[in-house]
């Protein structure tokens, strides 16, 4: 049985990481074959078509036992638009999670310490995260924190040895505070909505939680 046919029987929501293995692998293999440096040689290696695969392969299952399908860290318009097609289709839930990191940061950012899983992308996919958020199509906000210190995440200061993910619980709030409601992109309601109502409700804590 897969997990998430075990996760329909259960009536849980089934947590997914979007990206096609296979490919994300020979990418980076090519990658470091060839010396590439940089985040934006991070995101062509792992690039969003394998994120918008990824959906449509677990939508296929996902639809085949009814499920709840949970997409963390979507931070890229292919892996959105990919969700929002297969989501048309019916026959399961769908949900949507971003991290602080893809609503601040582009590939343009000049460190190794930008180095995460699904990589960041462009100012256009960052704009486009920006704007699900506020038209609801983001449920949750999540961290993905991984409490890496600095050299063990920059590693032999290279790109392919350095650690992928960073610590984002504290960043969180102070991100969707100063970007997204100083910065009037959202409300302080949407604020409360994806950091807390929406996450109570989909994982089945609400009233007890999220009010």
């Amino acid at each position: 049985e897969s997990i998430v046919q075990v996760g329909a029987k259960a009536h849980s929501t089934v947590l997914v990481h979007a990206e096609d293995p296979a490919a994300c692998s020979e990418g980076v293999r090519m990658g470091i074959k060839e010396g590439r440096t940089g985040l934006q040689a991070w995101s062509d290696c792992r690039p969003s078509t394998s994120e918008a695969a990824s959906v449509a392969k677990i939508s296929e299952i996902g639809r085949k036992y009814g499920s709840n399908l949970y997409f963390v860290h979507v931070g890229s318009t292919a892996a959105l638009d990919s969700i929002l097609v297969e989501r048309e289709k019916g026959m399961s839930n769908y949900y949507i999670e971003t991290c602080p990191h893809y609503l601040t940061h582009t590939t343009d950012f000049a460190s190794n310490t930008g180095k995460v899983v699904p990589p960041i992308r462009s100012k256009s996919d960052l704009q486009s995260m920006w704007s699900a958020l506020r038209n609801g199509i983001v449920d949750t906000i999540g961290t993905d924190h991984v409490a890496n210190r600095l050299e063990m995440k920059l590693g032999k200061g290279d790109l392919w040895t350095a650690l992928a993910g960073f610590p984002g619980i504290a960043t969180m709030l102070p991100v969707l505070l100063d970007h997204g409601v100083n910065q009037r992109r959202i409300s302080i309601e949407r604020v409360a909505e994806v950091t807390s109502h929406n996450t109570a409700r989909i994982f089945g804590m609400y009233p007890r939680k999220g009010t």
